[in-house]
C-alpha cells in the first residue's frame, strides 16, 4: 500500500483480439460464453514505484473472460442475469522505460506485477465477478449472482517432487535446494512447508489443502520455489493452467468421484526448460445441504475441511437516521480444537429505495401493534424477523420521546447462514 503512485496514464488505441466458445452447465441450465482475449496496448504510463521513477510503454494481457447467463427465462433476452469473471488471473507482460531499463530490477518488476494482478483478481477472478440482474421479479437476486455458492471442493495432497533444479551451493560445493510449493486456484493460494536441502523432496505432514471450485473449467497453477534466507526466493519451475478435470473428476455429470486421482505434474523453468516433476493425489467432493446421518465420511474427515459455511449479510436495521457512514460486519466461526476463522464483509451502502420501503414498514408495524397484534404475527404478516419488528417499534417509540442526548440504540443484522457438507 502506497508503494505505487501514478503520475500519467494513457491507454493507447489498440483493440483487443477476442474469440468465443459456448458451453452449458447442466445443474442450473446456465449458458457460459468463454471469450479468450489478448490485449496488446501501447501505453504511456509514468509512475513511482518504491519512490523510483518508472515508465511503461507496452502492456499485454492474456486470459479467458467468462460470461455466465442465468437463470433461463421465457422472455427476451431469455436469461435473468449476467455474471462476468475470469476463471484464473490473466498472464501479464510489460516493457519498461527509464534509466537503465529498470525492468531488469526483480523487486520493481515484481511489485508492479503483483499490484496489477491483485487489482484484477479482487475485481473479477473467481469467486469475484461483475453481476447484472436483468429480471428483478425472479427468485435469483443480484446477491445470488454476485456471490454464487461453490459447486464442490477439490482436495489436494502433495506427495513429492523429483529432479528439481538446484538453487543453492553449500560450503563444500555441493548443489541443492530448499524447495516449497505454492498452489493457486482462482484467488485461493496455498503454500507447503519447506523441505531442506533436497532436489527430490517428500512431504509427509501439513501437505493437504482444500480448494473451493466455482467453475468446472477452473485451472490450478503450481510454482516450485527455493527458499532463501538473505535474498528473494528463486523460482525452480512452474506448471500453469492444469485443468481441474485432470485432477479430480469434477466434470458435470461425472459419477467417478469416490476415488483418489494420482497425477505427476511436469514443471517448466522459463530459461532452463524442463525442471522436474511434482507428484500429487487429488479427490473431488460434492457439497450436500443435508447433514450426514451416519456421521462425516472417513474421506472427508481426513482433510482440513468437512463443511462449508456461507453467511449472507443483507441489511442493518435500527440505526439512527443520522448514521450515514459505511459499516462492516465480521463473522467469526469457532470450533473446539481448531483456530478461529474470521471473515469481513465489504462496506455497506445506503439505498434510498430501501429507506422508503422501510418507512412504510414502520407505519404498518405501528398500526398492527396498535391493534394489539403479537410481534410474532406482525413478523409473519410483514415477512420480517421478529427481532426486527421489536427494533422498529422501539425506534418509533424512542423518536417520540427522544431528547438531544439520546445515544443508545438497538440494531439487528439481517441475513442468512448456509451450511453444506462434503460428500
Amino acid at each position: 500500500r502506497g508503494s505505487i503512485k501514478f503520475e500519467r496514464l494513457t491507454l493507447g488505441r489498440s483493440s483487443p483480439k477476442l474469440g468465443l466458445g459456448v458451453r452449458q452447465r447442466a445443474r442450473d441450465e446456465a449458458i457460459l460464453l468463454d471469450v479468450p482475449m489478448r490485449l496488446m496496448s501501447e501505453l504511456d504510463v509514468q509512475m513511482k514505484v518504491l519512490h523510483v521513477p518508472v515508465g511503461i510503454r507496452s502492456l499485454m494481457i492474456t486470459g479467458t473472460l467468462t460470461l455466465c447467463l442465468r437463470p433461463p427465462t421465457t422472455k427476451p433476452p431469455f436469461f435473468g442475469g449476467v455474471e462476468i469473471y475470469l476463471i484464473s488471473p490473466p498472464e501479464l507482460d510489460f516493457d519498461f522505460t527509464g534509466a537503465a531499463n529498470i525492468g531488469d530490477w526483480k523487486v520493481i518488476r515484481g511489485t508492479i506485477y503483483d499490484a496489477i494482478i491483485k487489482c484484477i483478481s479482487n475485481a473479477v477472478v473467481v469467486p469475484a465477478r461483475v453481476a447484472i440482474d436483468l429480471s428483478e421479479g425472479d427468485e435469483v437476486t443480484h446477491t445470488d449472482l454476485q456471490f454464487p455458492e461453490p459447486i464442490g471442493v477439490l482436495r489436494l495432497v502433495l506427495r513429492s517432487a523429483s529432479g528439481l533444479l538446484t538453487g543453492d551451493t553449500n560450503i563444500i560445493g555441493r548443489k541443492s535446494s530448499d524447495p516449497y510449493v505454492t498452489v493457486r486456484v482462482g484467488q485461493q493460494t496455498w503454500k507447503s512447508r519447506t523441505v531442506s536441502k533436497s532436489v527430490n523432496p517428500v512431504w509427509t505432514s501439513g501437505n493437504v489443502a482444500d480448494f473451493l471450485v466455482y467453475d468446472m473449467d477452473q485451472a490450478m497453477h503450481f510454482s516450485m520455489y527455493d527458499e532463501d534466507l538473505l535474498t528473494s526466493d528463486d523460482i525452480l519451475g512452474e506448471a500453469r493452467n492444469v485443468p481441474l478435470t485432470r485432477l479430480g473428476h469434477c466434470r458435470d455429470g461425472a459419477d467417478d468421484t469416490t476415488t483418489w486421482q494420482e497425477v505427476r505434474i511436469p514443471l517448466v523453468h522459463q530459461e532452463q526448460g524442463g525442471a522436474g516433476t511434482v507428484a500429487i493425489c487429488s479427490r473431488w467432493f460434492h457439497l450436500s445441504a443435508s447433514a450426514p446421518v451416519a456421521g462425516i465420511s472417513q474421506a472427508a474427515a481426513e482433510g482440513p475441511s468437512q463443511l462449508v459455511v456461507a453467511a449472507r449479510m443483507e441489511q442493518l436495521v435500527g440505526m439512527l437516521p443520522k448514521n450515514t457512514q459505511a459499516y462492516f460486519a465480521r463473522l467469526k466461526v469457532s470450533c473446539r480444537g481448531w483456530q478461529d476463522m474470521t471473515a469481513t464483509t465489504s462496506a455497506s451502502k445506503a439505498s434510498s429505495t430501501k429507506a422508503a420501503s422501510m418507512s412504510q414498514l414502520d407505519r404498518v408495524c405501528v398500526q398492527l401493534a396498535q391493534r394489539r397484534m403479537p410481534i410474532a404475527e406482525i413478523a409473519q404478516v410483514t415477512g420480517m424477523f421478529a427481532e426486527s419488528v421489536e427494533v422498529k417499534l422501539a425506534e418509533v417509540a424512542a423518536q417520540e420521546k427522544r431528547g438531544p442526548f439520546t445515544v443508545w440504540q438497538r440494531v439487528v443484522l439481517e441475513g442468512s447462514l448456509g451450511v453444506t457438507w462434503l460428500s
